[in-house]
């Protein structure tokens, strides 16, 4: 009965404990369906969905962030509930979001579970703008950022219908979005430290994946 009062308790008017309980809902339904089917049951989805999208305080977006993707991983029910609960277009929204690197970060990794978790998400994504919006925290100082957004411009590329959503080709071939893949591939070309160069080797294979799919 614990999950009811926690769900409540993101409604909550203070930030600390909103953040809280998105922190105890993903630690909750991490890797356990039976948990993640009471949380669904409990109102988990538009709840996280709400400060997730919604919430004035970073902190506690970034935390409803982390707790969906532990909702969703693996459970089919929180899958269709976040898709028709409108989760792409806020994720989408997010990968943008003018506040903190962390809620952006949060919100690549969350989409990179979603967008590729049928075709409906994968046309909504492309619709509102994911690849613009993924290509530019290409440009972030956080590695795991540039991993993340390198990584989900890549599904996308790799599992979106080109023929049935030509939006797709035009974003990636996007004179933008093509700069900032050249932009960050140079960047990791000219690095010398060892331990810079393992960082960022899954982000220079996914831009490099990139660079060669939409050669002119």
């Amino acid at each position: 009965g614990g999950l009811e009062p926690l769900v409540g308790t993101l409604r909550s008017p203070h930030a600390s404990l909103r953040t809280l309980a998105a922190e105890a809902l993903a630690t909750t339904t991490q890797n356990h369906i039976k948990a993640q089917t009471h949380a669904l049951e409990s109102g988990a989805m538009g709840a996280l969905l709400r400060v997730a999208g919604e919430d004035s305080d970073d902190e506690a977006r970034a935390k409803a962030l982390y707790a969906l993707s532990c909702l969703v991983r693996g459970c089919p029910d929180a899958q269709k509930a976040f898709a028709l609960g409108g989760g792409v277009q806020t994720v989408t929204r997010l990968i943008a979001h003018d506040g903190a690197e962390r809620v952006r970060c949060k919100a690549l990794v969350l989409a990179k579970h979603v967008f590729t978790q049928g075709e409906a998400n994968m046309a909504a994504a492309v619709e509102f703008g994911a690849i613009v919006n993924a290509s530019a925290r290409l440009e972030s100082e956080d590695v795991n950022c540039r991993e993340a957004a390198s990584r989900v411009l890549l599904d996308i590329a790799r599992c979106v219908d080109f023929e049935k959503y030509p939006k797709a080709v035009d974003d990636f071939r996007n004179p933008n979005t093509m700069a900032r893949i050249a932009a960050a591939r140079a960047t990791l070309a000219a690095m010398k430290d060892e331990d810079d160069v393992a960082a960022n080797t899954e982000t220079k294979v996914a831009l490099d994946t990139l660079a060669a799919m939409f050669a002119s």
